[in-house]
Order: C-alpha cells, then structure tokens, then sequence
C-alpha cells in the first residue's frame, strides 16, 4: 500500500461555519490542485457537494471534540493531516518539501509534525531539539505549552484520539493534549523557525484565522479577493479597522506582555460586571 492511501486530509468543521467551506476549497484546490490524498470535510448534519471532498457527518450536535472522535472513527486511513476550515491557503504548496516531512516523519516513526513554521517568537511555546542531523526539524520537548495544537500537521490518527477528552473546546483540546502527550512516548515533531521571518509558512502556507470569533478577519477578505473568491459577509460581521490594527500590535509584543494585558482587561471587566 503506497502512503498515499494510509494519509487523507481531514477539514474540521460544522454546520455553523458552512458559509466558509465555498472558498476554502475553492483556495485549496486552487493551490494544492494535484493533491493525492483523499479529502474529508466533517460537518454535523449538512452536505457539502463537491465530488473532490467526502462529507463526513458526526449527526449530533454536542461538542467540539466529541464530535471530533465520531468522525474519526469512520476514516479508513491511518493517518491525517489536519486543516481547520478558516485555514485560507494563498500559495502554492511545496509538494517536494512536503513529501520529505512525510518521509522522514515516518522514518522517525513520529506521531506527529507540524507542518507550519512560526515566527521565532513563538517558539518558546514549543521549544525542542533538531533529529539526528537534520536541521530543519525539531523533536518537540514534554512539558511544552502548545506541544501540539490545531494548526496544520499530519497525524498518527490513534494518537490523535488517544489526545482528545470528549467535552473539551478546540483552545482547551490544543491545551489539555498538550498535556496528556507528556504522558505518552509519541515523537513529536515540528519545524525549526527560521530568523526574521514574521509569517506563517512552511510547505503549506496559510493564514491561520479567517474567521475569529465568528468575525471576518481583513486579511481573508483581501486574501479571497486576490484570488476572486467570492465570500458571504452577510452571514458574520467583519473586523473593523480599529480592531485589525489593535490585534496587530497585540500579536507583535512578546508573550510576558500579552499576558499582563490579558490579566489587566480581565480586572477590568470583572470589575465593571
């Protein structure tokens, strides 16, 4: 059996995001048009009609990561990589780069890779050390904040639902897996950040977050209208411009800030309750 077939793509989703699933495909077959591994895109009760993409449905609504575990259940292949809906591809994907993650994640007999570098800023959140004598890829260290999480990566899919504790959240699944891995003796991988480089990158490249709390992120706009992908903003507001400049500077400062800013506004509104 070539890998091929033991690795699919799984696009998490429901029902209350579908107005997403149009141009997230759209973007994804647009940019990753020879993608040789079978497609799912989990919702709870609805079907999406394209005849490149299986509707996978967990037919309850209850919680994110119950739910999560229904679907997970009914896909064959042994391993997933993982893309949430509001992943907005806007490059083309790296296919040779990508194929060598795949390889020496499973010469490494790793669990899991995450196949987005960050900026370097963010590596204190999963701080690890380079395999053997390849530079690029970092065994990521137990007792790491985030040592695994939602962005894009490929998954041994057991571990993945070894990971999940039905009723959690997606921010407290990135969280509480995080800590259940420590207990485990799954190798984890991740790619090492390369200086000065203040995007989302790797051999997928993505902006992370089209939609934030149910908020049209400006950037997705502007990436759906360079690539003439219709959006429908009636059915979610959109970040107005005061509120996009804000999280920009709050994204550029370094974590010990974002965290007192987070405790003061916190003791603010709990004062103001």
């Amino acid at each position: 059996m070539s890998s091929n077939n033991k690795i699919a793509v799984l696009v998490l989703s429901c029902d209350s995001y579908s107005d997403l699933w149009h141009p997230f495909f759209e973007l994804f077959f647009k940019y990753w048009p020879d993608c040789p591994y079978k497609v799912y895109l989990t919702t709870n009760f609805k079907d999406f009609n394209n005849d490149r993409v299986t509707t996978l449905k967990s037919n309850e609504k209850s919680n994110w990561s119950s739910e999560l575990k229904i679907v997970l259940n009914k896909i064959q292949e042994n391993h997933v990589i993982v893309i949430l809906e509001d992943y907005f591809l806007y490059d083309f994907v790296d296919t040779p780069w990508l194929d060598s993650l795949i390889e020496e994640y499973y010469k490494q007999n790793a669990s899991f890779i995450r196949l987005g570098i960050f900026p370097e800023l963010y590596n204190q959140l999963r701080p690890g050390k380079i395999i053997n004598k390849n530079p690029d890829i970092l065994n990521l260290e137990k007792g790491s904040e985030y040592r695994v999480d939602l962005q894009i990566a490929l998954w041994k899919k057991e571990f993945l639902t070894d990971l999940i504790k039905e009723g959690e959240a997606p921010w407290e699944f990135e969280l509480g897996a995080s800590q259940r891995s420590n207990l485990k003796n799954d190798l984890v991988l991740g790619l090492k950040p390369i200086k000065h480089v203040n995007i989302v990158h790797g051999p997928i490249s993505y902006e992370c977050g089209a939609v934030t709390k149910g908020v049209w992120m400006r950037k997705a706009i502007k990436i759906a209208k360079e690539n003439n992908v219709k959006l429908d903003l009636s059915q979610r507001p959109v970040e107005t411009l005061y509120r996009h400049y804000r999280r920009l500077v709050y994204t550029s400062m370094p974590f010990f800030m974002r965290k007192v800013i987070d405790k003061v506004l916190s003791l603010i509104s709990i004062k103001n309750s």
